[in-house]
């Protein structure tokens, strides 16, 4: 099954990296987008998405208003933020509310892309089989 991942950022050379490494990884399918209007309408055209990955400071909606809709209208999304500190309180905010499941601090250097997206899968793969587990415990 392949893992469909959105990640939107308004750094032309980090959506250029992310796209060089997303051919070599195999069973996920990436997208990516300039700015938060677009990865909502890429959304509704390619989606749904399994998990985003989101900077945040962008021109428009900025990535921790774009997480909250998009967790809101799904909540089995897996949203990462991406930015340069935690400078802002309604960062601290969505982590708490449990909308960002990760913060990944920049600058990302290129070599580091690939280990990102491969540990957003793994964080879904584990959130599914954890979900997995415990609809089978409560079954028994």
């Amino acid at each position: 099954m392949t893992t469909k991942l959105l990640f939107v950022d308004d750094n032309k050379l980090i959506l250029k990296c992310v796209g060089l490494y997303s051919d070599k990884l195999h069973n996920i399918e990436v997208k990516t987008a300039a700015c938060a209007d677009h990865a909502l309408e890429l959304d509704k055209e390619q989606g749904p998405f399994d998990i985003i990955i989101s900077d945040y400071n962008m021109p428009g909606m900025d990535g921790v208003k774009l997480l909250r809709k998009m967790k809101s209208e799904r909540p089995s999304l897996l949203c990462l933020l991406q930015s340069n500190g935690l400078q802002d309180l309604n960062i601290f905010q969505a982590i708490k509310e449990g909308v960002i499941a990760s913060f990944i601090n920049k600058p990302i250097l290129a070599a580091e892309i690939e280990e990102m997206l491969e540990m957003a899968w793994f964080n879904l793969q584990e959130r599914s089989y954890t979900d997995a587990r415990g609809e089978l415990l409560s079954s028994l």
